[in-house]
């Protein structure tokens, strides 16, 4: 998720973004998180996480692979955005 906002934010641009997808598949790790699990709850989440600074959200961001930036540019209803596209469908 933090590399398609990654992309969203014109920090990498798509290919980026599939080479990435492709080398946490070939690991096994889950690109999608739970269907039981609502976006509003994810970020609700996100919100105790020890990288919110005085109420805002910051993000480990990629500027390239291997080269990653903390951002702050992410509005509360883009992130909402990104977290619904990742939801499991089943």
């Amino acid at each position: 998720m933090a590399v398609q906002l990654s992309a969203d934010l014109g920090f990498i641009d798509n290919a980026e973004v599939g080479r990435c997808r492709r080398l946490i598949e070939r690991l096994q790790l889950p690109t999608r998180y739970p269907c039981s699990v609502t976006p509003d709850k994810l970020f609700a989440a996100m919100r105790l996480d020890k990288k919110v600074l005085r109420g805002q959200l910051r993000f480990i961001l990629l500027k390239a692979i291997g080269k990653a930036v903390i951002s702050t540019q992410a509005s509360d209803e883009h992130v909402l955005s990104v977290l619904s596209q990742f939801k499991s469908e089943q």
